[in-house]
């Protein structure tokens, strides 16, 4: 039996790393739960719509990157009552823990938006 060639290895390994990325850039934002969502505290600095179809944006004073509602216009939410009620606010907001190699950590998804302790946003069944 012949052996396999060091090229023909390096090919087929490089073939299989790139379907992995791309497969893993691929994968959809899970739904929410709350073992795969995070929790931060910050000021509101913009709320604006964003690129995507319906989606609204929220930018936090000190955070890189953005955060946003996913058609979040088509659930009823309207730019300029969130923009009215919590720009400059200090918020407690929930996203979902989702990486992906080509977002990294941005955008992030919102699962829930609370201010001084009223649900603003939610997106848990419970």
């Amino acid at each position: 039996m012949k052996p396999r060639s060091p090229r023909r290895i390096i090919v087929a390994l490089s073939v299989l790393t790139f379907v992995g990325i791309v497969l893993m850039a691929l994968r959809p934002v899970p739904a929410p739960n709350r073992s795969n969502t995070r929790f931060i505290e910050a000021e509101v600095s913009e709320v604006y719509k964003g690129d995507g179809e319906n989606d609204i944006v929220i930018k936090l004073s000190g955070e890189d990157g953005y955060f946003y509602i996913n058609r979040g216009m088509e659930k009823d939410l309207d730019i300029q009552k969130l923009q009215s009620i919590l720009l400059g606010e200090k918020i407690e907001l929930v996203f979902i823990n989702h990486w992906a190699p080509l977002t990294g950590n941005s955008p992030r998804h919102i699962a829930e938006i609370s201010l001084k302790g009223e649900i603003i946003y939610t997106e848990f069944e419970d």
